[in-house]
């Protein structure tokens, strides 16, 4: 094996670790906040009525608009994960796959 091979390919084991790190980075994260969400939304759940049932609007209780309002968030992490990944680590994959590809 050339060194010119060699330095191509911990150049291209740099990049792919420093992918990783940033997936891990994002998925904890998105991860984190959700299960902020979820136990304060637990924690909501067990509180006493006269807090978790209290009117927001109308009839709509609070723990009716903060159960919407959890779902709601859930999908749009789900969509911030696939539009990142799909917006910026997937290209740079893409990228990684050819060089792979042409040697």
């Amino acid at each position: 094996m050339s060194l010119r091979l060699k330095i191509q390919d911990e150049m291209l084991e740099k990049k792919v670790n420093s992918l990783i790190s940033m997936r891990l980075k994002v998925a904890f994260g998105l991860s984190v906040f959700l299960l902020v969400l979820y136990l304060g939304y637990a924690f909501l759940l067990g509180a006493p009525d006269k807090i978790s049932a209290a009117p927001v609007s109308g009839e709509l209780s609070l723990i009716v608009m903060i159960s919407i309002l959890v779902v709601i968030f859930g999908v749009c992490v789900a969509g911030i994960y696939t539009w990142w990944a799909n917006t910026k680590l997937e290209p740079e994959l893409k990228k990684i796959r050819e060089k792979l590809n042409a040697k």
